[in-house]
């Protein structure tokens, strides 16, 4: 759905769901005696539903959801935030994020994993098309693109929900 479409979708043509991930207690919680996976909500997320109308897909009509953005947040609000919340000023704060955001960058580039404690992680991605064997496989033609993937942060909840 293109992002003129969902301009015109009202609040209201929303749905919610609760995400969650099935996570290991065992390595994590073993010195409280807690065996298993316990199933932790992560966060929620808004989405819509949409059909596939491609004429040429094998898929053709059945429904997906899509995660719905509902508004942008930019470093010169959250460093307003964070402000508000600590005895740092909002022009250092700012300072500090823009400076994450450039070594974050860096880091990437050099194809490292960007850890955020307490948040998540950063890593790059690549995006390829098949070749037919190992010495077939070129970068130029099989590697179409590359994307920024996120994985959030999970952690033991069983002593601590």
């Amino acid at each position: 759905m293109r992002k003129r479409d969902m301009d015109r979708i009202s609040k209201d043509d929303y749905y919610n769901v609760q995400l969650t991930r099935s996570v290991s207690l065992l390595p994590v919680c073993r010195v409280a005696g807690v065996r298993g996976t316990k199933s932790i909500q992560i966060m929620s997320v808004k989405y819509k539903l949409y059909q596939d109308n491609r004429s040429n897909s094998k898929f053709k009509g059945q429904w997906y959801a899509r995660a719905v953005v509902m508004d942008a947040v930019h470093l010169e609000e959250i460093s307003i935030e964070i402000q508000e919340n600590t005895s740092a000023k909002q022009a250092d704060v700012y300072a500090v994020l823009k400076e994450l955001v450039n070594v974050m960058n860096r880091h990437l580039k050099n194809g490292d994993r960007v850890v955020l404690d307490g948040f998540g992680l950063f890593k790059v991605g690549l995006r390829t098309k098949p070749a037919a064997t190992e010495k077939d496989f070129s970068p130029a033609k099989n590697i179409v693109g590359s994307r920024l993937n996120f994985q959030l942060k999970t952690h033991c909840t069983a002593l601590h929900p």
